[in-house]
């Protein structure tokens, strides 16, 4: 055990040098403690028990100390020990520890929210267009998968911090984003007296914006022509008040984890806190929920350097519940602040998981502060809104915020969306799919392809999770899907594609429009159905590319009665069949069919609707096909074909036939 010292110091985040802090009153101190600089309450230890020990061996103790008072906490067999906050807590604890019936005791260690600052800005994480001087597409792609999923009430993400605003005595929501009491829970206000002297009252209602700002990542609600958009608008949401000032006792954390999961059924929790020191009971009370329902997201820390801090770190402990979250920044690389006197910036490391938009990086005096940060909620004040022209946004209820405290809810929104959106899904499954659709955006550079220690497996998108997630087929409203930055190797391949596991369907009077570039990996039996419109037009440089592990492998592409379809540039690898069947124009162009099964097959397809041109099938086992079919095939080569180039049976009912103009066979 480490002696306590008290020291003037300047701490690792560029804090001011202190020896204690106050806190409405109370104080803590600094000491060494499991190898790291930590900050805990003075006059409280807390004291985890050997497995059968109970409250009767603590109690004959009581009399050997100067003890003001033991409170036991929820799920695990801990208790808060209360003493005078003269007495040295090291000292305490190494005379505890000893004990046959202790299996640890250490400080109540105090732990910060992971932010920095308040700028303005707008939402580019979910859709950058540029507009905050990045990069077009560095975002998680959240228009896209809001057409999949919006969220489930019955998946209930939990918010572990400082509460949000709320009228205690006139008992309503005050912050038009975050006031659907069909869907918001409000936890517990945890240990109220436990934290002597921070003086809370039983007002979930906080005195800065951290924890509003989480919350409304996370869940604010969208759609309703107010502020911003939340990852997972229709999730429930759990919130627990457990801190103030941006601080966090650890007794706190433990009770409100209990009441989040045991008492609200929440399964994600978010707790964008963390700390260089570790905390055994904070530990305790995570692994308590070992291979239950519960999936844990923490921030990485932000301290700029390549260290994961507590309880990201615990991520080898619970490999299969904890995704350890870092940032970037609004054109894709590791979110930092290295211009600025704070230091700041997102810790990285060999236990890093992913990455999510933390803020931004590289503004001036020139491009203002609406480059900064993220968009989100602050605490509300009774103002009201107005966007300048300027994107100067000026009321108390929008705070621009920036950290990896933000990166947090925002994958545990992600979470929220793909466990509302295939409820089966394991921590495990949600996890490994989050990881597996991460755009690789450090691709560019040879040697940090695939998982690196900066940025993990990439940053997460949320569209790809979605088409990822195993299912029953899905229905999308009208999207647009984007080609993606810094993911071609020097042959231009994709090495970020998008990925279809299951039956993607575009029900009629609905758009699906693929710009170029783009790539769509299928999983075997996968398939995607038109029956509305397709627009998927490449360019000769940059083709959009629908690829399939096998042409034998089930699945394929569909276009049945199809208001529209539009394929221009297009490769199809491997697909089983590429089927026409009706529809109103289709119009396929310049597009490649490799060693497809069926090339392109035909039925009842019209001769004055369709138009098949230019186009090269390579190796396919039957070219064009088509079956009581008509249409109009000029200047397509057939190249190699091992069954058929192109075969014709009928035409169609109404006796149309089909026309065939220049069109040319090779042989291999």
């Amino acid at each position: 055990m480490q002696a306590r010292i008290n020291v003037t110091l300047v701490m690792l985040m560029c804090f001011l040098s202190v020896t204690s802090l106050s806190l409405a009153g109370g104080t803590t101190s600094f000491g060494i403690w499991n190898g790291g600089l930590t900050e805990f309450v003075d006059g409280e230890a807390l004291l985890g028990l050997e497995n059968g020990a109970t409250w009767t061996d603590i109690a004959p103790y009581l009399t050997e100390v100067d003890l003001d008072s033991v409170v036991a906490m929820r799920r695990i067999n801990s208790f808060t020990l209360y003493f005078d906050d003269t007495m040295d807590v090291v000292m305490l604890c190494d005379s505890v520890a000893n004990k046959p019936f202790a299996q640890y005791c250490e400080p109540n260690m105090v732990m910060y929210e992971q932010s920095v600052d308040s700028y303005w800005g707008l939402q580019w994480y979910l859709h950058n267009t540029g507009q905050s001087f990045g990069t077009s597409g560095a975002d998680i792609m959240w228009v896209e998968a809001a057409t999949i999923s919006r969220g489930d009430v019955n998946t209930k993400v939990a918010i572990l911090d400082r509460g949000i605003p709320y009228d205690d005595e006139d008992n309503i929501f005050r912050n038009p984003d975050l006031d659907d009491p069909d869907r918001i829970t409000l936890g517990c206000i945890c240990h109220d007296e436990g934290f002597r002297g921070w003086n809370e009252t039983n007002d979930p209602i906080q005195s800065r914006g951290h924890g509003t700002a989480c919350a409304a990542i996370a869940g604010a609600q969208s759609n309703n022509d107010t502020l911003v958009a939340g990852v997972c608008p229709e999730c429930g949401l759990v919130v627990e008040k457990m801190a103030h000032n941006g601080v966090v006792s650890i007794a706190h954390f433990s009770d409100a984890l209990a009441d989040a999961i045991m008492d609200h059924g929440a399964s994600i929790i978010s707790w964008s806190y963390s700390s260089n020191g570790a905390s055994e009971t904070a530990r305790s009370a995570i692994l308590s929920y070992a291979d239950e329902n519960v999936l844990f997201v923490f921030p990485t820390g932000n301290s700029g350097n390549d260290t994961i801090q507590f309880p990201a770190n615990m991520v080898d402990e619970l490999p299969d519940q904890i995704i350890a979250v870092g940032g970037t920044d609004q054109n894709d690389q590791r979110w930092r602040e290295d211009d600025a006197p704070t230091c700041f910036g997102a810790n990285y490391g060999t236990r890093i998981s992913l990455v999510a938009p933390a803020g931004a990086y590289g503004c001036d005096e020139e491009h203002g502060p609406s480059c900064m940060t993220l968009l989100t909620l602050r605490q509300w004040n009774g103002s009201n809104s107005s966007l300048l022209c300027d994107n100067e946004i000026v009321d108390g209820q929008i705070g621009y915020k920036s950290g990896t405290s933000f990166s947090t809810p925002m994958v545990a929104g992600i979470a929220g969306l793909l466990r509302s959106y295939r409820p089966s899904l394991s921590p495990a499954d949600v996890k490994s799919i989050l990881q597996l659709s991460c755009d690789d955006v450090n691709a560019n550079e040879a040697d940090r392809r695939g998982y690196d220690e900066e940025l993990g497996y990439g940053r997460v998108n949320a569209f790809k999770a979605l088409l990822r997630s195993p299912g029953e087929k899905t229905l999308i409203s009208d999207l647009t899907v984007r080609k993606h930055i810094y993911d071609h190797d020097e042959d231009g391949d994709d090495l970020s594609p998008y990925f279809l596991v299951d039956q993607l369907t575009v029900p009629q009077d609905m758009t699906l429009t693929i710009n170029p570039g783009t790539r769509i990996k299928f999983d075997a039996g996968a398939s995607l159905d038109i029956s509305g419109k397709l627009q998927a037009k490449g360019t000769e440089a940059e083709p959009i590319i629908f690829e399939f592990p096998s042409n034998t492998g089930g699945g394929g592409i569909y276009f049945v009665n199809a208001d529209s379809v539009e394929l221009v540039h297009c490769i199809f690898k491997r697909a089983p069949i590429v089927f026409v069947q009706g529809g109103d124009y289709t119009w396929i162009n310049n597009c490649t069919f490799d060693s497809c099964f069926y090339g392109l097959e035909a039925y009842d397809v019209t001769t004055a609707n369709s138009l098949i041109e230019y186009n090269l099938f390579t190796h396919c086992r039957y070219g064009i096909l088509g079956l009581a079919s008509a249409g109009t095939f000029e200047y397509n080569t057939l190249d190699s074909c091992d069954k058929v180039g192109i075969y014709w049976q009928g035409d169609r009912t109404n006796g149309e036939r089909a026309r065939f103009t220049n069109n040319e066979a090779r042989m291999a």
